[in-house]
Formats: C-alpha cells, sequence, structure tokens
C-alpha cells in the first residue's frame, strides 16, 4: 500500500460517477496519462484511523496475493480525507444491474450460457473463501459484466467487511442479495454468502429479483415470510427440484443451506440437466415470464421430452453407468441384512413440520408421520433429506408403505435412491411395487434406472406388463437396456 499520508491529488481521472448505494463512492475512471479503465470505489466515510490504516493495509496485501480472473485485481490504495480509494483494474464492462436492464443483453444469452457465466463466477467466490473466507459483498451492484466475454467479475472481495469497515448501506438495489442474518447485525459467513448467491443466480437466469418491495423494509418482510420464489414461474420445465434447490439456499437458517457455494452450483446444474432445461441444444432461450423454452425443441406438459444428451448430461450417464451397467452384474442371490416388515400406516393427514427451522438433533424425536411430512417436502433440503431417509431405514420403518410414498416423491434423486436400495436390501418387495413402477415417469433417468432395476430384483410376475409398457415411452438408451435386463431376470427368477 501507499504511503498513510493523505494523497493531495489522486493518480486516477474519475469519468463518470455510477448510481449504486446510498452513502457509497463509485466511479469509473483511469490512470493518468493512460487508457487503462479502473473502477474507483471509496470505502469509509472520512479519514481512517491509522488502527484503520494498518488493518486495510494488511487486508489489501492479502487480497492482492488471493488472485482469481473472477476477482477484480487491486491496483492501489489512497488516502483521502473522504475515505480510501481503492482502485481495481478491469476490463471494459458493465454493472451487472446495468447490463440486465438492457433487453437486448438478455436475449442473446442461453440458459446454459448464464449457467457458465454463474460458474466462473462461484470459482472465484470459492477461492476467497478458501484463502480469505465470507465476502459478505456479492450483489447485481458488485459484479462486473465484461463487454467481450460476458464473463462475470466480483468487484470487492470483502475489503470493507474485512478491514473492519461498515458494510455498504443497504437500498432497494442490494437488499434482497444480503442474508437475513447479516441484515439483522450479524457479521457475514460463507453461509451468507450462499445465500447471496443464490439470489445473484436467481436474478441472472430470470431477471427478476427473488425478493421485492418498495423499499429496504418491506423487502426485508418479503425475505422473512419463508415464501420462497418459484423459480418455475420463470423457466419453463424447471421442476420441484430445481425449485428446492433455491429454496434451501434461501432458508433463514444458514445450517440448512448448501454449505458451499461450490455445493449450490453443483446441485443447481445437476437438476437443470435432470429435468431437461438445460440440453446440448440449447441456443437462445425466452424468459417471459411462464413461457420459457428452446429454440431447437420444445418440452410438453409433463417436461419430460427433452432428451439429456451425453455432452449436457455427462454426469448423469456416467453416474448410471458406474451405478446401473456395473451393478446389473452383480448376482441376483443376496443374503437379506434383515427383513422388514410392510405393514401399512393410517390414512391420517401428515403433519405440518417447517423444514427450514428444523434441527438436525431433533430427529430422533420425529413420529413415523412427520418424517414421511419432512422427507417429501419440496423445501426439506438434500442433506437433510438423506438424514431422514438414514433415520427410517436405522429404525426399520422406511418401508412402510406411506412412509416409503413419501420417500420416492423426495425432490432429490440420493434420497428416493436411499429407498430403492433399502427395498432391495429387505427381500421383500412385491407389495410396494406399484410405487416403484410410477417412478417411470420420474424425470431424471438415474432415478428411473434404479427404479427398474430394483423392479428386477424384487417384482413378481405381474410386473412385467408394467415394465412392457414403460418400455414403450422411455427414451433413455441405458434405462431401456436396464429395463429388458430387469424383465429377464424376473422371468428367470419366477418363469
Amino acid at each position: 500500500m501507499e504511503s498513510k499520508a493523505l494523497a493531495p491529488q489522486s493518480n486516477f481521472i474519475a469519468e463518470r460517477r455510477i448510481k449504486t448505494l446510498p452513502g457509497e463512492a463509485l466511479f469509473e475512471g483511469r490512470l493518468r496519462d493512460s487508457n487503462d479503465s479502473a473502477i474507483l470505489k471509496l470505502i469509509g466515510k472520512a479519514a481512517l484511523t491509522p488502527h484503520q490504516q494498518s488493518r486495510l493495509e494488511s487486508v489489501v496485501k492479502n487480497s492482492k496475493s488471493c488472485k482469481h480472473t473472477s476477482v477484480a485485481e487491486i491496483d492501489r490504495v489512497e488516502l483521502h480525507e473522504s475515505g480510501a480509494l481503492v482502485a481495481f483494474r478491469l476490463p471494459p464492462g458493465e454493472f451487472l444491474f446495468e447490463f440486465l436492464g438492457k433487453k437486448e443483453s438478455l436475449d442473446l444469452l442461453s440458459l446454459k450460457q448464464r449457467l457458465n457465466m454463474l460458474k466462473g463466477l462461484s470459482e472465484g467466490i470459492s477461492h476467497l473463501h478458501e484463502k480469505l473466507g465470507a465476502v459478505g459483498a456479492i450483489n447485481p451492484a458488485n459484479v462486473i459484466v465484461t463487454s467481450q466475454t460476458n464473463r462475470l467479475i466480483l468487484l470487492d472481495s470483502g475489503l470493507s467487511f474485512r478491514s473492519g469497515l461498515a458494510i455498504s448501506g443497504f437500498s432497494p438495489v442490494t437488499t434482497p442479495f444480503y442474508a437475513p442474518e447479516v441484515i439483522t447485525g450479524g457479521a457475514p459467513t460463507i453461509a451468507s454468502d450462499v445465500f447471496s448467491f443464490a439470489a445473484l443466480a436467481f436474478l441472472l437466469l430470470t431477471n427478476q429479483r427473488p425478493f421485492s418491495g418498495e423499499n429496504s423494509n418491506s423487502i426485508v418482510a418479503s425475505m422473512l415470510s419463508y415464501k420462497t420464489p418459484n423459480v418455475g414461474e420463470y423457466i419453463k420445465g424447471a421442476s420441484q427440484r430445481v425449485v428446492a434447490v433455491f429454496s434451501r439456499a434461501f432458508s433463514s437458517n444458514p445450517s440448512l443451506r448448501a454449505h458451499t457455494i461450490t455445493d449450490f452450483m453443483r446441485d443447481l446444474e445437476e437438476t437443470l440437466v435432470s429435468c431437461g432445461v438445460v440440453s446440448a441444444g440449447v441456443d437462445t432461450t425466452d424468459f417471459s415470464r411462464g413461457k420459457s423454452e428452446t429454440a431447437s425443441t420444445k418440452t410438453n406438459n409433463k417436461g419430460t421430452t427433452q432428451k439429456i444428451t451425453i455432452a449436457a448430461g455427462a454426469s448423469i450417464l456416467v453416474l448410471l453407468g458406474v451405478f446401473l451397467i456395473n451393478e446389473q452384474k452383480e448376482d441376483n442371490d443376496r443374503t437379506p441384512e434383515k427383513m422388514v416388515s410392510l405393514i401399512e400406516t393410517s390414512s391420517q393427514e401428515l403433519p405440518m413440520v417447517d423444514p427450514l427451522s428444523f434441527k438436525t438433533e431433533n430427529l430422533s424425536r420425529l413420529s413415523e408421520l412427520e418424517i414421511a411430512a419432512l422427507i417429501a417436502h419440496p423445501f426439506t433440503s438434500e442433506e437433510l433429506g438423506i438424514q431422514l431417509a438414514e433415520e427410517a431405514i436405522s429404525r426399520e420403518i422406511l418401508l412402510r408403505r406411506e412412509l416409503f410414498e413419501s420417500t420416492l416423491k423426495s425432490p432429490y434423486f440420493r434420497v428416493k435412491i436411499s429407498a430403492l436400495k433399502a427395498l432391495e436390501k429387505s427381500g421383500q418387495g412385491a407389495s410396494l411395487s406399484e410405487m416403484v413402477l410410477a417412478l417411470s415417469s420420474d424425470e431424471d433417468p438415474l432415478v428411473r434406472g434404479y427404479a427398474a432395476r430394483t423392479l428386477g430384483r424384487v417384482g413378481n410376475m405381474a410386473v412385467v406388463s408394467g415394465l412392457e409398457q414403460w418400455l414403450l415411452h422411455e427414451e433413455d438408451a441405458q434405462v431401456q437396456e436396464m429395463i429388458r435386463d430387469s424383465m429377464g431376470k424376473i422371468q428367470k427368477r419366477l418363469g
């Protein structure tokens, strides 16, 4: 950092002031006698004390050593009577909130391209998390979209927060991107950054803010109302699994969110691919409210006709290869660990359990009906869903009819597969076969493949006709192979 004496004149020339946050000076400028562009950001409202200067110097030094292509490079810091001026060296571009205000910008971007933009930014923020910790400033007024490549670059990596200076004032532009615990006075954490990044992702994918209101107070009220915005209203074909990914990230309980931004991004990509919204054929996307569809293919009423290609669904197909094709060669004869009794529970209405405020230490206190209600809830996180399934397995109740059915309605494929594995191990599945057969219409080919395999191991001859009908409309080649294999196993075992 430069000398701590106050700079009489800046080495940068401010060319325009950018309207962003109240009480924050933010300019686009250039170095004197140079055409190199930079963004100049003033942090603090007055000259820094010697202690603040020392702390800022240490933070800037650490930030400069933490380089990533998706994080703005700090050029220098100057101290002025009005505070510290930080200059970030950036390629030409504009702020995300300005970029999204231009319809022509959106028309050129497909959903897949937007995901790629988010993925690059997520890698930069994850790098900061690993090296420095929480950012605390992820919002559309702190992200630059480069002009030539549409790459997203985080402007401020959290200098104000880590320097002990005040976080930028809240405004209608940025309030929807701060986690509730930060708005109410808590320090930013990686969990609050997950909330902020998810809100930014929602904005970029739909061009709609996840929470809205006339002012910051009404926005906060919307955020705390537990009414998670439905991404399916803006992206046609987005299933409840996609809604659940955002619901988890927007949870008011930080412990229920994805542990990292990388986890959130992985879940978002997997679910959009598995429900056919993203495919290799996507070129342009119409993001009119509730009317999105790809240029190369239209989605039918169930959103299941889009074919997941190898390029877009590589992770799904790899998993299918690992879990289905290899495992089908296993010997059919396996000794059941325990014979799980299949008894029907009452038809009583499921109790209401709030997954957003549920604490995992209370798992053992849940009744069977409460587990069933919670495990199928669209707002239940994947991690909690798996824990609920494991709890039900340990109690030997997962295969009770109503609980098993609830598990198969989980928005997460890993939870459904846990139930299918438990059914296979039980050795008793004939009475539940019709539920497994219903998974033939599941949007995830991995789930369909597992369901077909399970029927081959526990189903009776009555299931064969259902498998034959399934085969007529199944589009995935590997699932088709598994259906044929399962029909052969049933006929060999019982014929």
